[in-house]
C-alpha cells in the first residue's frame, strides 16, 4: 500500500480483510454522523422536567444511549435503565 499520511495508520504493507472491514464499518464519517445524531437526540431532551411519577431525568432514551458506557468511571448508577 505504501504511505498513508491522512490516516491513523501512516504506513501499511497490507491490511487484513477483518481489519479493513472494521475500518469501513467504523470509518470517521460514519462515526461522526453517529455522534451528531446522538447529540441531536440529547438536545431534544434539554429542559425536560418529567411529565409524571414514572418520568425521571434522565429519560429512558438517554439512559439507553449511555448504557454502552456503563463500565466508564464517570457512569452513574442512576443512569441504568
Amino acid at each position: 500500500m505504501g504511505d498513508l499520511p491522512n490516516f491513523a495508520i501512516h504506513y501499511a504493507e497490507e491490511v487484513p480483510t477483518t481489519v479493513a472491514s472494521h475500518i469501513v464499518r467504523h470509518g470517521p464519517a460514519r462515526v461522526l454522523a453517529e455522534v451528531e445524531t446522538k447529540r441531536r437526540l440529547i438536545d431534544q431532551h434539554v429542559g425536560y422536567s418529567g411529565g409524571g411519577d414514572d418520568d425521571h431525568w434522565p429519560v429512558q432514551t438517554l439512559r439507553l444511549l449511555a448504557l454502552p458506557y456503563a463500565s466508564h468511571p464517570d457512569y452513574r448508577p442512576e443512569w441504568r435503565p
